[in-house]
């Protein structure tokens, strides 16, 4: 039986209309991060996911959250298949769904020739498209003018108390962002 297991992934994006000196502080105040938290496990590592699981009620709150505060977040499906971290400019990516891998490739934003690795292991191979029989992002409804002001940033969604990222970047790359831990 196939998963109706979604992430919700944060692009690393801004909805239009708002400025990154305060979208990224108010989003780390949000997920109850320090910034220069959020910055080096997060933000640097976007698009990254942020909340898996099969409760799309829950996922799409907490989507509705993040773009409360003027961020970009887009859900998609997870499959059977391990998420990958994805090497974008000699920069590790992620981690990621197969299925954002395959969207973004097929849209452009990524080139056909990406590198991944899966969570877990330390090789990067090129990406395969055939191995993701899944559909790209999920629709869902626009939120709307609920981002009037950055006072939204102060709500706290009820199913996160923290945001940890504890999955392990391959390290046979040649560069790692700066404070990246190896």
């Amino acid at each position: 039986m196939p998963s109706n297991k979604h992430a919700l992934v944060m692009t690393g994006g801004l909805l239009p209309g708002y400025a990154a000196e305060t979208v990224w502080p108010a989003l780390a105040a949000y997920f109850r991060m320090a910034e220069e938290k959020f910055e080096s496990q997060l933000r640097v590592r976007a698009p990254v996911t942020i909340k898996e699981g099969d409760d799309l009620a829950k996922l799409q709150a907490l989507q509705a959250g993040v773009n409360a505060v003027g961020a970009e977040a887009d859900m998609f499906p997870v499959g059977d298949t391990s998420n990958v971290f994805a090497l974008i400019d000699n920069v590790p990516r992620g981690p990621v769904p197969r299925s954002l891998v395959a969207d973004w490739i097929e849209r452009g934003i990524w080139p056909e020739t990406i590198r991944v690795a899966n969570v877990g292991e330390s090789q990067w191979v090129p990406f395969t498209a055939s191995a993701v029989p899944i559909p790209g992002p999920m629709v869902t409804e626009p939120v709307a003018a609920v981002a009037t002001s950055l006072a939204m940033a102060t709500l706290q969604p009820a199913a996160v108390q923290s945001l940890e990222v504890n999955a392990a970047i391959p390290v046979d790359i040649d560069f790692l962002p700066a404070g990246a831990a190896i």
